[in-house]
């Protein structure tokens, strides 16, 4: 289920993850680490997949690097608490044909674009909004105060890790442990 968050809850949130600085995308305090894809396939985005729409072989590149970081992502994030989007654009999504999955969801559970902040419960949810970021449709962070998280996909194939505390992003490291095709970098 994705349901638009109250005002109350969204302020409740956010005060809960004030480590890191929605305004400037940066930590006030805290810890970070940025999961980058190895550059095997030379960081094909999705944007060379729509210049180049008849080349089959970007294409496969692309979907190739989309799916690892689906996967790494599925490791990374908390199960047992809840998951809250923060939306950084006017819209949810700029173009409902990149995100048709997503466009359904949003239809379904009736939700408009003046949202700024949604919950979501399920995993699937999670995993279409993910597609769209990575896809350069959405604009949006996962955020998850119960584990003091923020998680920040961006379209460059990255996936920037934020923490309050040490332990919690260590645990989220080693998660993802043995999963190949990454780095993590501390910055």
């Amino acid at each position: 289920m994705i349901e638009e968050t109250l005002l109350a809850e969204r302020k409740k949130v956010l005060n809960e993850l004030s480590f890191y600085d929605f305004q400037s995308f940066s930590l006030s305090s805290g810890y970070e680490k940025v999961l980058k894809l190895s550059e095997g396939d030379n960081n094909i985005r999705y944007c060379d997949v729509s210049y180049n729409n008849y080349d089959n072989a970007i294409k496969n590149k692309y979907y190739k690097r989309e799916k690892l970081l689906i996967k790494i992502f599925s490791k990374m994030i908390p199960v047992t608490c809840d998951t809250f989007l923060l939306n950084y654009s006017d819209n949810w999504i700029v173009n409902k044909r990149i995100a048709p999955q997503l466009s359904k969801l949003l239809n379904t559970y009736d939700i408009r674009n003046k949202s700024r902040m949604l919950k979501i419960s399920t995993f699937s949810e999670a995993i279409a909004f993910l597609k769209s970021i990575l896809r350069y449709n959405s604009f949006a962070s996962f955020l998850f105060p119960a584990e003091g998280l923020v998680i920040f996909p961006t379209d460059h194939m990255d996936i920037f890790i934020f923490s309050k505390n040490y332990k919690t992003l260590n645990d989220v490291s080693n998660k993802i442990v043995g999963l190949g095709g990454y780095s993590l970098v501390n910055n």
